[in-house]
Parts: C-alpha cells; sequence; structure tokens
C-alpha cells in the first residue's frame, strides 16, 4: 500500500508548534473563565448566529485538532508501505476503540432513562462529547508509534481483527436501519419519549456494522476499508472545524452530540462507494 493522502514530513514540528497556543488557550477558556476576553470579541458574520464574545475556544479546537492531524499524518522520513499500512491499521483500531466508548456512553444513557440508578444520574456528558474527537487523534497517535516501534523490533506483521460477517454484520445492519426508520417515522408521527430513547442504542449497532467483515472478503477490500477511514476522519475533522466556527450555543451542542456518530456514517458512506467503484478490480482473499 503506497503512502496516501499525508502531509509532508514537515507538517509534523507545525502541529507540535500548533499544539503550544492550542493547549493555552484551552487552558485560558476552561480554567481561568476567560472565554471571550482573550481573543477580539466576537462580530455575528452571515450565516454566523452570535454566541459567545470571544474566538478563544473555536482557536483553542482548531489549533489542537490539526496539530494532532498533522502529527499524525505527517509522512514518516523513512515513510515506507508498510509504514503507511501500520499508520492506517492503528488509526482504524484507535476508531474502533473511540466508537466502542461512544458506545458504551450511550447505552449507560439508555439505562439512564429507562430505570433510577443513581451513579447514572450524575454521568457526566460533557467528558465524551466534549472531548470525543481529541481522545480519538491521541489514540491514534499513540497506538501508530507504539506498533511502528513493535514492529521496528520484530518485523512481525500487523494483524488486524475483524469480527465475523454473520450475525454482526447482519445485526449492525439491521440495527441502523431500524432507527433509520424510526427516524423518519418521527417526521410524521409523535413517537413516545422512552421509544424514542432506543436511539441511544444506534452507536452499539454503527460499530458492530464498522468492525466487522463484510460479505466480500479481499485483499483490496481491507485496503479500501483502511484508505475509506482515513478520508472519513480527515472529511469528519473538515466539517467540525467548519462548525466550530459558524455554530454556537444550542445549535453547536447539537453539532458536538452528531459529532459522536458523525465519523461512522461518513466512513460507511465513503468505504461503499469506493467498494462499488472498484467492483470489477476485487480479488479473492486467500485463507492464511
Amino acid at each position: 500500500m503506497k503512502p496516501y493522502l499525508l502531509f509532508p514530513s514537515a507538517f509534523k514540528i507545525i502541529g507540535f508548534i500548533l499544539l503550544v497556543p492550542g493547549f493555552i488557550l484551552a487552558y485560558s477558556y476552561l480554567f481561568q473563565n476567560n472565554a471571550g476576553n482573550t481573543i477580539s470579541n466576537r462580530v455575528p458574520l452571515g450565516i454566523i448566529w452570535p454566541g459567545s464574545s470571544g474566538y478563544t475556544d473555536e482557536s483553542a479546537i482548531t489549533f489542537v485538532i490539526i496539530g494532532l492531524l498533522f502529527i499524525g499524518f505527517s509522512r514518516l522520513r523513512n515513510e515506507r508501505d508498510v509504514t503507511h499500512k501500520i499508520r492506517l491499521k492503528a488509526l482504524y483500531w484507535a476508531v474502533i476503540v473511540n466508537c466502542l466508548w461512544i458506545a458504551l456512553f450511550w447505552m449507560l444513557m439508555f439505562l439512564k432513562d429507562l430505570i433510577n440508578i443513581p451513579f447514572l444520574q450524575h454521568l457526566n456528558t460533557s467528558v465524551t462529547v466534549v472531548y470525543n474527537l481529541f481522545i480519538l487523534l491521541i489514540l491514534f497517535i499513540g497506538r501508530f508509534y507504539y506498533l511502528f516501534y513493535r514492529y521496528a523490533k520484530s518485523r512481525k506483521r500487523i494483524a488486524l481483527h475483524f469480527l465475523p460477517y454473520k450475525p454482526h454484520n447482519v445485526v449492525g445492519k439491521v440495527g441502523v436501519a431500524f432507527f433509520l426508520i424510526i427516524v423518519i417515522s418521527s417526521t410524521f408521527i409523535k413517537i413516545d419519549d422512552k421509544f424514542a430513547s432506543l436511539l441511544y442504542l444506534l452507536p452499539a449497532f454503527l460499530l458492530l456494522w464498522i468492525a466487522s467483515w463484510n460479505k466480500r472478503r479481499t485483499d483490496e477490500v481491507i485496503i479500501i476499508r483502511l484508505k475509506a477511514m482515513q478520508i472519513a476522519v480527515y472529511i469528519n475533522y473538515f466539517f467540525f472545524i467548519m462548525a466550530t466556527w459558524v455554530f454556537y450555543n444550542i445549535n453547536y451542542l447539537v453539532i458536538m452530540f452528531f459529532g459522536l456518530l458523525s465519523l461512522q456514517i461518513i466512513f460507511l458512506i465513503t468505504f461503499y462507494v469506493m467498494v462499488y467503484g472498484n467492483t470489477k478490480t476485487l480479488n479473492p482473499l486467500n485463507a492464511s
């Protein structure tokens, strides 16, 4: 697998440089109560909703995300096919782990609505909602350099594990289809709040779908899957940064919650579009 959609190696240094003002602004916003005072007052422009009075949080989020992207996706000086494959496997692992945490979090939210468990009433949603996208990139970078170091020592092939197609992939697709029907139906009929709480289980079905083999198990499909995840990550973070500067208050909160699912959805769309576009070139995977 040739290196694919990577930044020049010099961008890694730029990434570390961007993290410095990003963390300083984040600290100022979160702990010094200087939201709106650190950078000049905000002026509503065009479609931008007027929100807080400064650009502190937006700047912090932008610097940190772009910095982490540059660190994680900049070429190594000795970037090779195997290095890039390790990078994408690390990314896929990080996405699955992050999605697992999101699925568990939403299931806890479902239990919170379903039954009265004291400790669930104090569940802090902001930790998952706000830090979700940062945690993903940190997991990815840590996993990549760990696998890279391990491979350099042992030269052993880094395995990538998937759940079996049946029943996991089938259950995931059926579950997502079920929730899609609920969402569409809710535009025409009123759905009981308790029934609507079932939507908290949607991330679990998305996780089953993206973490399992699809019906066509080929070498090329694995490569497409890894590339699709990389593209999905780029698209997801691009839209998230744009949304950070465009939406405020309750609108931004909605975007943050949607961000818990957007990467999975973008990946599935990208993956199946790429598979469809490469249907004629896909060959059976040799058992090994």
